[in-house]
């Protein structure tokens, strides 16, 4: 007959011997492996860009609200309308 496993009672939350819950403790005691000096650079150059974007964005919008439409052409004003707005809504979303 094979033998059954193991089963914690029911007020027992883990089978682990006291070594094993220290080992345990000290792999997530590493970080596995990550440097906070990264996560910090990464976040400084990730807000440098944003940074960047969004002075361009508003450059974007300060120069299409300066320059109107001048094409009397109802397809040109309409495709122009998209263009400007495809334009300031993918620097607005890469911001």
């Amino acid at each position: 007959e094979p033998a059954s496993p193991r089963r914690t009672p029911p007020f027992q939350y883990s089978s682990k011997t006291p070594e094993e819950r220290e080992r345990s403790l000290r792999e997530a005691r590493d970080l596995n492996g990550v440097n906070p000096l990264v996560c910090v650079g990464g976040a400084a150059f990730s807000w440098i860009c944003a940074g960047i974007l969004w002075v361009f964005t508003t450059y974007l919008g300060a120069v299409f609200a300066s320059h109107p439409l001048l094409g009397e052409a109802y397809f040109v004003q309409r495709a122009v309308g998209v263009f400007r707005n495809a334009a300031m809504g993918l620097s607005s979303l890469a911001a």
